[in-house]
């Protein structure tokens, strides 16, 4: 009820009110995770990422354990592309597979975070794994392919980005 009413708000045009009341609702009942998600999208849709970022450290440290906001902070954090960020995105990431092993999104994003930072031995071994944990997925099948490209591996990315292109299409068709 909360989020459809403060995006009802938004909807009316009232931005700041939107996001007020939907922070203010969030902030007494932190397990409301969608409510915290959709003042977070805003945010980052209103180029307000300092918030964003704040917004999720808060919910880290109310729910240590909560892989959703852990998530979202590591990608905000890698997705800056600078160097400290970039780090404890990684860790973060890291963190989320102690307790998430088998997660080949939290691979992808780790090998983002590697390739920003220019470490392109972990970024293609994480990429591996991530292909290995969702062999038919092609997201990650393009992902590896494209890295591959970029270091000039063109015979072994060729076919990877070949089969995800076929794969999506596939996918579309359903």
């Amino acid at each position: 009820v909360a989020a459809g009413s403060a995006r009802a708000m938004r909807g009316g045009g009232d931005l700041g009110g939107a996001s007020e009341y939907a922070r203010t609702q969030w902030t007494a009942h932190p397990e409301w995770e969608g409510l915290r998600e959709q003042v977070v999208d805003w945010l980052v849709n209103d180029e307000r990422r300092d918030e964003a970022l704040a917004l999720v450290r808060d919910a880290v440290a109310r729910r240590p354990d909560d892989l959703n906001a852990m998530r979202r902070l590591s990608i905000l954090l890698i997705e800056s592309g600078g160097g400290p960020d970039v780090e404890e995105g990684i860790a973060l990431v890291t963190r989320t597979l102690e307790i998430a092993p088998d997660n080949p999104f939290a691979y992808r994003m780790r090998a983002d975070g590697y390739l920003a930072l220019g470490r392109v031995a972990e970024a293609e071994r994480d990429l591996r794994r991530a292909m290995e944990l969702a062999p038919d997925d092609w997201r990650f099948m393009q992902a590896r392919g494209e890295f591959l490209m970029s270091h000039d591996q063109m015979r072994e990315a060729m076919p990877l980005i070949k089969r995800a292109t076929e794969e999506r299409a596939a996918e579309l068709k359903r």
